[in-house]
Formats: C-alpha cells, structure tokens, sequence
C-alpha cells in the first residue's frame, strides 16, 4: 500500500542581496578643501572691507595693508587703502579694525599719523622710521564713530605720562623741540611733549610736562629761560719734539639744549595745572644766588569770600587770572610740529 504525498511545504522568499552605497574618500576631501577655500576667500575679502574712514591732509608714506592703525601702543587694525580727494587737496584713508579697536573709535577720540621726528639733542618714534609711519588714535567718551578728520599732528597731552602740564609762552621756538628735557639745578624733572601756535600767531605755546615727583617744584613765580650750551671734548693732544711740532687738540663739540627753570628764595603758591609761563632767551641775573625751600606743601583752595573783594591785587590772584590772555585757547591751538 502506497504512503499519501506530503502536502507540499511552503516556499521561502528569495534572498536579495543588498548592496550599500559608500561615499567614497576621494570625494570627500574635494568638497572640505572647497569648504576651506570659500571660507578663507570670504575671510579674505571681509579683511579687506574698510570699516572706519580718516580725512587727512598728508597721506605720505601710508601703505595699504601695510601702515597698522595703533590704540594705545596696541595693534588695533590696518590700513586698507587710500584715496585721493578730487584736486588732490588731501586723501581719505580706509582701515579695518578689529572689534577691540572699533568699540574705542569714538566720535570724541583724537586720530593723527605718526612720522619720525629728528632733532638736533632728540630722536622720537624711531621706530615709525625703520617701518614707516602709522596711525594712532585716542578714544574718547562719545558714542562709536566711523568717519574722523585726522589731527595736523599730535593732541598737545599725547605724550603725557600724568605728571603736571605747562604751558610755556615764547616770541619763537628756537631750538625747542618735543623731548627737549627740562631741567632744574640741571637735573632733568620734566620734557617738552609739544609746540603749538594760538590761533592770533602772536606767539608759540611750549606743551610741557613735570614729572609727578618734581611737580611741587613748579611755583607760580618760577622763571623759565631756554639754555643752549655747546659741549666740547678733547679727543687728542699730543707734542712732537722733533722741530717743536705742536698738534692742536681736535674737538668734539655738540649742543646742550633745554629747558631750565629756577624759583626765587620767596616762592609762591604751587602753580596748578595749564598755568602759562613767560620762556625768557637768560636766566635772571641773581638766579644762581636762589636758594628758595621748595618743601612739598598743599596747595590751598582758592574760595572767593567777602573778606577776598578787599585784599589787594597780589593777594587776590588765582592761578586761573594768572593764565594770561591766552586763556580760553587751549583747546583752539594749531600744531605745527
């Protein structure tokens, strides 16, 4: 007897392979050196994108991408081109700061150029001499800016250090140049920081600064002279004595130039800040026999009272009327250094 069939078993579904798809290495380093391109290119043109301006009447020896913008000593920015105003009655500088600069850029702050200056007892910003000029600016108090007009030269505090300003008035400048020292019993207390002219030319306005340490030296009767001395050295002597030969010694000369300053045995009252003093050409002829005690003291407050309106005119001035009449222009002086 034949065994029934088995019913048929059901079928199974096929196996289909599956094959993945790997992006391939050789297509992915393309695209992130695409990325780095399009990245560095936009970098690139954001660097050269000026956003701060600068009117100036001189733009000698400004470089773009070269001549650095400087706040405080610090790099703050670059220079990123240069234009000049139709008539070629001065140029319009571009430059990019960075977010640091461009937060102090304010409508108040101070911009001028920075060049070497050479003179015959000082050198300053030798460094602007070896890299060229650049451009410095001083923040002030205002609301952010992006369009200046460009100092004909330093603030008149710009080399300020914070001891006692002066302002010393003289028929010329002669020899007197910024770092020009100032010097009492010719020990050096102070320097010139600038010249300026008042807007009348009537005279010339010497910026000056006493160290903070020597600032109570500085009296409201002090005399101020400018003091050229000329300096020789022996470098040789020498005797010959076949036929007597004599050689004349060869000298070394240079100028001694300051500022020299002396107070009577009397002194006066400290003399406050922006006090203006007359520069006289000599010292006074008994300035050598003073011998004043110029101890520290406080200055006393000057306190209008009654009692003030009766005293006589020596001892109701204040260092305000002993300014002078160049009061009220200091800050309409022109530099000219």
């Amino acid at each position: 007897m034949n065994d029934p069939a088995p019913p048929d078993a059901p079928s199974l579904p096929a196996a289909t392979p599956v094959r993945r798809r790997r992006v391939s290495l050789g297509w992915v380093l393309p695209i992130v050196g695409l990325g780095l391109l399009v990245y560095f290119a936009y970098w690139a043109y954001q660097q050269k994108q000026a956003n701060v301006t600068l009117e100036v009447q001189d733009a000698s020896g400004i470089k773009a991408f070269q001549t650095p913008v400087l706040c405080r000593g610090v790099e703050v920015g670059s220079v990123t081109g240069v234009e000049l105003h139709p008539g070629g009655r001065g140029a319009t500088v571009r430059m990019r700061l960075e977010p640091s600069g461009l937060r102090l850029a304010t409508a108040d702050s101070d911009w001028w150029i920075v060049r070497p200056r050479l003179g015959l007892t000082n050198v300053s910003d030798v460094e602007s001499l070896l890299a060229g000029p650049s451009i410095e600016f001083r923040p002030g108090v205002e609301s952010p800016a992006r369009e200046f007009e460009g100092l004909a030269g330093p603030p008149a505090d710009a080399g300020m250090t914070g001891g006692l300003r002066l302002i010393l008035r003289a028929n010329d400048r002669g020899a007197v140049d910024p770092g020009t020292p100032l010097r009492y019993r010719g020990v050096e207390v102070g320097r010139v920081v600038s010249l300026r002219l008042p807007q009348d030319g009537t005279a010339v306005l010497i910026i000056v600064e006493v160290d903070r340490p020597y600032a109570h030296l500085i009296r409201e009767n002090t005399a101020f002279w400018h003091s050229q001395r000329a300096r020789a050295d022996i470098s040789r002597v020498s005797l010959g004595l076949e036929g007597y030969a004599i050689e004349f010694p060869r000298l070394n000369t240079a100028l001694d130039i300051s500022i020299d300053l002396a107070s009577p045995d009397e002194p006066g009252s400290t003399a406050a800040a922006d006090t203006v003093f007359d520069l006289a050409d000599m010292p006074p002829e008994d300035a050598d026999d003073w011998q004043p005690d110029l101890k520290p003291r406080p200055r006393p407050e000057a306190q209008a009272t009654d009692d003030d309106t009766d005293a006589p005119d020596g001892d109701a001035s204040t260092p305000e009327e002993q300014r002078g009449p160049l009061e009220g222009l200091f800050d309409l002086i022109i530099p000219f250094n």
